[in-house]
C-alpha cells in the first residue's frame, strides 16, 4: 500500500508540473505582444510602449485579459490592445 501512495504522489506532482508549464506557456510577454503589433503595423515606427501589467476588458460580450500600448509614426500617435493569451490585436486605432 505505501508503493500505490507513492506513486500516486508521484504522478500527480510530474501532473501538477506538467500542467503548470502548459498554461503559463499560454500567456504571451508584453515584449512578444508589442513586437507583434510592430510586425503587423504598415508603416515606419518611430517609438513605441506598452504596459507591463495585464488588464480585463470586455469586448464584443467577451472578457479578454489583455496589453495596452501605443505606437508612434511621424506626427501620429496609434494606441492598441493586444491578446494577453494569444497576442492577437484587438483593438488599433490613432490615438485623439
Amino acid at each position: 500500500m505505501k508503493t500505490s501512495t507513492l506513486l500516486g504522489t508521484a504522478i500527480g506532482f510530474i501532473a501538477g508540473v506538467f500542467i503548470t508549464k502548459q498554461v503559463s506557456e499560454r500567456s504571451v510577454s508584453p515584449e512578444l505582444a508589442l513586437k507583434k503589433v510592430k510586425q503587423k503595423f504598415p508603416e515606419k515606427i518611430d517609438g513605441s510602449w506598452i504596459y507591463t501589467t495585464k488588464e480585463t476588458i470586455a469586448l464584443n460580450e467577451l472578457d479578454y485579459n489583455v496589453y495596452k500600448g501605443g505606437l508612434t509614426c511621424l506626427d501620429q500617435h496609434y494606441e492598441f490592445t493586444v491578446d494577453a493569451e494569444t497576442g492577437a490585436i484587438l483593438e488599433l486605432s490613432p490615438s485623439n
